[in-house]
């Protein structure tokens, strides 16, 4: 049988070609042309699995999330942790690919978050610690706080921790604030997300009516 006179393509092979460049170039970098020169095809053959840019830069951001480890489902006494361990998980898929960041940003995959909103919402209900508006608070402010620090630290100077290179002798307050910081950031966003979830649920336990 005759080899092929240029490479197969399939859709994750071009969307991993796309995240290449980007990792290697930033999202500035990429172009269809440069995608064609990089998986060794000329442009169009890339029409025959994406629609344009916006459906190849979607399935991007989607093969981003989707490198989210979900963690076992936890007892009902440790359901913090779970969402704890899930929204870490999800901050270091995203930042493996820090200059991708504008594409998950572009072309957050709704279809994907909903889906494993759902899940998230169903365990909630299982262990029945939070009404129903408090789950949306918490699965909403997971949400932004893990893509506003994404965003900070895909910008962030390597070794640039929370308000790094503040003058002591200007803002000596903060500058002793941001030097007991953990070195570690994720260690720093664990313990912002453990923060947050416990703030939740002990909001909901103090506004439960008496049983």
């Amino acid at each position: 049988m005759p080899r092929p006179s240029q490479p197969i393509l399939s859709r994750d092979s071009i969307v991993d070609g796309a995240l290449r460049i980007m990792d290697r170039d930033g999202f500035n970098g990429f172009s269809l042309p440069r995608l064609g020169d990089e998986l060794g095809v000329r442009t169009p053959s890339l029409y025959y699995h994406f629609r344009d840019r916006a459906e190849l830069l979607a399935a991007v951001a989607r093969g981003i999330v989707r490198q989210t480890v979900l963690p076992p489902i936890p007892d009902e006494e440790r359901w913090e942790d779970w969402f704890v361990e899930l929204t870490v998980n999800f901050r270091r898929a995203a930042l493996a690919h820090p200059r991708a960041t504008p594409v998950l940003l572009q072309f957050l995959p709704r279809d994907v978050m909903t889906d494993l909103y759902e899940n998230a919402a169903v365990l909630l209900t299982r262990f029945g610690d939070l009404e129903p508006g408090r789950r949306v608070l918490l699965l909403d402010g997971l949400e932004k706080l893990t893509i506003g620090t994404i965003v900070v630290e895909a910008a962030r100077e390597p070794g640039g921790g929370a308000f790094g290179g503040v003058d002591p002798e200007i803002h000596p307050r903060l500058a002793e604030a941001a030097d007991a910081q953990p070195e570690d950031g994720e260690e720093f966003f664990r313990q912002a997300v453990e923060a947050f979830v416990r703030g939740v649920r002990t909001a909901s336990v103090a506004a439960a009516p008496p049983a």
